[in-house]
């Protein structure tokens, strides 16, 4: 079979990643009356949240920000940060995205992209980032969605979730697309 027959076979086994979770970019901290440093403060407080850019994320360090989403040119909401969400790198090079699993309510920046299950999905949210750390379902995305090193919001909304894999039917990811 051709890749394309494959992506296929895959898509009829599976569901939109948007069907399970809502997608969306971090948040943009600059804004009209400069840059993000002006945000960034030295520690907690009141209207300070902990954030942290994709690096940073990653590398396991978190910064303070005063969230002033008047001050920002995309601020996004504060629930869509303050509970346990899927977090994936932009950039993603070569390999599948680097994601994780964030239960601390960090709030991240344009260079991440958020996965906010949506109530009724009931999706784990350790297995959605097996999902999206896996090489298999990273190759259907670059063939069917193309090979860009950015991974756009409406990338990620478009992963391929299998529906036995959702279930939780105890199956691996490749068993559950045959």
């Amino acid at each position: 079979p051709t890749d394309l027959e494959i992506c296929r076979r895959i898509r009829s086994r599976s569901v939109p990643l948007s069907s399970l979770c809502e997608v969306d970019t971090g948040l943009v901290a600059h804004g009209p009356k400069g840059g993000k440093a002006r945000l960034m403060r030295a520690g907690p407080g009141p209207g300070i949240v902990p954030f942290a850019d994709a690096r940073d994320l990653f590398a396991g360090k978190r910064g303070w920000l005063r969230y002033a989403a008047d001050e920002m040119h995309r601020p996004k909401r504060p629930s869509m940060f303050e509970v346990p969400k899927l977090v994936v790198q932009r950039i993603r090079g070569r390999k599948p995205p680097r994601s994780c699993v964030d239960r601390e309510g960090v709030y991240v920046g344009h260079t991440c992209l958020v996965a906010l299950p949506r109530p009724a999905s009931q999706i784990d949210l350790d297995a959605l980032q097996r999902l999206v750390s896996s090489p298999l379902l990273d190759a259907v995305s670059r063939i069917e969605r193309g090979d860009r090193l950015d991974l756009y919001p409406k990338d990620l909304a478009a992963w391929p979730v299998p529906v036995d894999y959702v279930r939780g039917n105890g199956s691996s990811i490749e068993e559950a697309l045959g």
